[in-house]
């Protein structure tokens, strides 16, 4: 009997484990009309910016990627508040390409002792989406804020590389 209790317990943790490990990159929900897919977040920092976090999501109908995509991401930073975090420019920049991204507000946070996160939603249209698939060149995250001339650079490699994943589902 405990042999069995034994063998229950350690296949049960086994499979525990394994289960947290292989979490897929991209996870597909079936709609009416095609499918949702969502990269799983990728985080990242610097120097400038404690916490950084970005995920893609695309709706790809029977006709391809016919509508704009949903780009959200997550932005932390020391001694600045919600107006200014607004406020800042943010940018993908692929090699040497640069796409200027406007912005929704999600939420705002508190983030540690003296700082904020702020949850920023954009809007990529088809053409932009299928140019980061399809390009081999390096992509990264921009973050301007011109009152206080400040600006920093996130390398997304492996954003880029669940991105790249996404053209399997076209």
């Amino acid at each position: 009997m405990k042999k069995k209790i034994f063998y229950s317990a350690a296949f049960f943790l086994i499979l525990l484990f394994s289960s947290c490990q292989s979490q897929p990159d991209v996870i597909v929900f079936p709609q009416k009309g095609g499918n949702l897919v969502y990269t799983n977040p990728v985080k990242t920092k610097n120097s400038d910016i404690p916490f950084f976090s970005v995920d893609l999501t695309i709706m790809v109908s029977t006709t391809g990627l016919d509508s704009d995509s949903s780009l959200k991401y997550t932005v932390a930073m020391d001694g600045m508040n919600k107006n200014a975090m607004e406020n800042l420019d943010v940018e993908l920049k692929l090699g040497d390409e640069i796409y200027p991204l406007s912005h929704t507000t999600i939420y705002v946070d508190s983030y540690g002792k003296n700082a904020i996160q702020i949850r920023m939603e954009s809007k990529l249209p088809p053409e932009t989406v299928m140019k980061l698939i399809e390009s081999d060149k390096n992509l990264s995250f921009v973050i301007h804020d011109s009152d206080r001339d400040f600006s920093t650079t996130l390398p997304l490699d492996t954003f880029k590389k669940k991105v790249e994943r996404l053209g399997i589902y076209l």
